[in-house]
């Protein structure tokens, strides 16, 4: 489905996803609605931030929202990379292996609603800032269900490893943009404009997965929309 969107957050909109609110900086926790909690990711880094972002975005054909927090141009090292793994994954016994890039893009993505029970979403994006010449990969997980998505540079084969052939074929269509996987499948991705091929943006998601999980997906393709804003 084709992405409206006008920049800065204006109009933003794709499939049954509405962009409803949009805060940055200033505004970005003054602005929060009494009683919604700050997620333990949010908490623990926005002091380290020098960009922050929080919106809400609706699926207006399951009649859900999500409440999603961003934190934008931190650069992370030692204890601070440890931390971020066990928020993201804490039920692992060990920590994942990190590379040597330490600038992250964080955040949360909050179901409205939910009960306080269920754990929140909380992602990461590695070479955010593309300090390296190597394409961004992120996670987002809730502690027990892990989302990964990758960027695709007209480099299709090489997410073949991530979601096996329906990835690669997927990212063959995409050019430039983000592939996302679950339980080793294609789950949806986000096409970028390229003026040498289209206008605007793509997206694409499964609609026999979970209406939660597309929304999740949703939330985490919007923010990526947005990130350049920030910069």
């Amino acid at each position: 489905m084709p992405v409206q969107y006008g920049g800065l957050g204006r109009g933003l909109s794709f499939d049954q996803f509405q962009l409803l609110t949009l805060h940055r900086n200033g505004d970005w926790l003054t602005t929060l609605p009494d009683g919604v909690p700050l997620p333990p990711i949010v908490l623990f880094y926005q002091t380290s931030s020098k960009q922050q972002l929080r919106f809400v975005l609706e699926d207006k054909a399951h009649g859900q929202q999500a409440q999603v927090f961003a934190l934008a141009n931190l650069t992370l090292s030692g204890s601070a990379l440890g931390n971020l793994d066990r928020i993201l994954f804490p039920s692992r016994d060990s920590l994942r292996p990190k590379n040597n890039n330490s600038d992250v893009f964080l955040g949360a993505i909050s179901l409205v609603g939910q009960a306080p029970t269920e754990p929140v979403w909380q992602f990461a994006v590695e070479n955010a800032q593309q300090i390296v010449a190597a394409p961004l990969r992120g996670t987002v997980s809730n502690g027990k269900q892990i989302i990964q998505f990758s960027e695709v540079i007209d480099d299709a084969l090489s997410y073949a490893d991530q979601g096996g052939m329906a990835a690669a074929l997927l990212a063959a269509q995409v050019h430039h943009g983000f592939v996302f996987t679950y339980q080793g499948k294609a789950i949806a991705a986000l096409a970028l404009p390229d003026l040498s091929r289209r206008a605007r943006s793509i997206y694409w998601v499964r609609k026999d997965l979970d209406p939660a999980l597309q929304l999740v997906v949703a939330s985490m393709s919007t923010t990526l929309l947005l990130r350049p804003d920030l910069k």
